[in-house]
């Protein structure tokens, strides 16, 4: 587990410099072009080639991810991957809406799916955390599995 720390802190650290240095620019730009004496609408451009170069350079980092990747990275943490069904992750937002009043997505559920699923092997004494990241669900969609199983125990 110690192994990974590095690199991903290192991924981590890149994203953060690179979205503040392409995100900054759109907001500075007025001033700079002003300065440069260029048009502010050129920041359109700078923005299409930062897309595209990134494009380009995900394209191409695609060796590197796979020898060196989060995947790799989670086997070499010996972390361990289960299934979880539909009806297993309704059962997830169902818990976490009922439970901590968290409105998730059905992919924010999973990790909660596994363990009340039994999926994970956790001892009475074991101290668990699952992240619970994400929001994106249509009402529409959150309403019918909520509203699935009515009168059901969330716990």
């Amino acid at each position: 587990m110690t192994r990974a720390i590095i690199p991903v802190a290192s991924m981590l650290a890149i994203q953060i410099v690179v979205s503040i240095c392409v995100l900054s620019l759109g907001v500075m730009m007025p001033a700079v072009a002003a300065d440069l004496g260029i048009d502010p609408k050129l920041i359109g451009v700078l923005t299409a080639l930062t897309y595209l170069v990134a494009a380009v350079g995900a394209l191409l980092a695609a060796g590197p991810i796979v020898r060196l990747g989060a995947v790799r990275i989670c086997q070499a943490a010996n972390v361990e991957s289960v299934l979880v069904s539909e009806e297993e992750i309704a059962d997830g937002m169902r818990f976490l809406y009922g439970r901590a009043k968290l409105a998730c997505e059905p992919a924010a559920a999973v990790g909660v799916a596994a363990l009340l699923a039994g999926k994970v092997a956790v001892q009475p004494t074991d101290t668990v955390a699952v992240v619970v990241s994400g929001g994106n669900v249509a009402a529409e969609i959150a309403s019918a599995i909520l509203g699935s199983h009515e009168g059901r125990n969330p716990s």
